[in-house]
């Protein structure tokens, strides 16, 4: 009796042992599959990824689009200066100079739309690189975001012009995302023929006068601007208040 336990023991513990231990074809069959299952997923992941920072980027772009209408509410219902140059002599959305330009996490504490958001995640797009080339080659490194130079009618010096919020068209663009390799990417306005970002996978969001947020790829917002120049007429982005053409006579038009 003791015996055909021993026997029987040392048999099962023998059969265990034949499949404890996978062969080379079994672990190649393994890798396989889990190399064919991470090709699936790693898309959707990124593809999740990049859903989830334009979810961001577009709330960003909400709260920046209520301070835009907070500071109204206490301004008698002017506009922020748009920054369009940074005059030292005027506070601005963004921020007043002078500042170390180097220096991205600090100066937007001068703007006026501070003290409604302070926060400084909140003027950076989470796909805003800090770390390339292009990002360390522009000048303005406080925000991932730019207002419509026709806040102030594209004007460099002299006395300020002043627009009331009213006075917008209530569809009318006021901000966007700016391309972090240009040039002009030097202030916190800009107009809007020059180059906007396509960080979204080529596109792009826009704050409009009503408050709300758009997302829109390159090839539509591009081809909308570029109709209002050919009509020589005012619109969504050329949107100078009480100006037929919207302020295209910036452009010579």
């Amino acid at each position: 009796m003791h015996e055909f336990k021993r026997i029987r023991s040392d048999g099962v513990r023998g059969r265990n042992a034949e499949h404890t231990a996978f062969t080379l074809i079994e672990l190649l069959v393994v890798i396989a599959i889990i190399a064919i299952l991470a090709g699936l997923l790693l898309p959707a992941l990124a593809k999740a990824k990049a859903s989830a920072h334009r979810t961001q980027c577009i709330n960003n772009d909400k709260q920046l689009m209520l301070a835009f209408h907070l500071y109204g509410q206490d301004s008698d219902d002017i506009t922020p200066f748009n920054n369009w140059g940074f005059d030292p002599k005027i506070p601005g959305w963004l921020t007043v100079p002078p500042f170390n330009k180097n220096e991205a996490d600090t100066n937007q504490q001068k703007g006026v739309y501070w003290k409604y958001i302070g926060n400084n995640s909140v003027y950076r797009c989470p796909d805003d690189r800090t770390n390339t080339p292009a990002f360390k080659f522009r000048d303005n490194k406080l925000s991932s975001y730019i207002m419509n130079g026709a806040l102030c009618n594209y004007q460099i010096g002299g006395v300020l012009k002043k627009y009331k919020i009213s006075q917008f068209r209530a569809d009318a663009i006021v901000m966007w995302q700016g391309p972090e390799g240009f040039v002009g990417y030097n202030d916190g306005s800009d107009s809007p023929d020059e180059p906007e970002a396509k960080i979204h996978n080529t596109g792009s969001t826009f704050g409009v006068v009503d408050g709300h947020v758009e997302f829109m790829k390159e090839k539509i917002y591009r081809a909308l601007e570029k109709g209002e120049e050919k009509s020589r007429q005012a619109g969504r982005w050329w949107c100078v208040p009480g100006d037929v053409k919207g302020g295209l006579g910036y452009l010579g038009l």
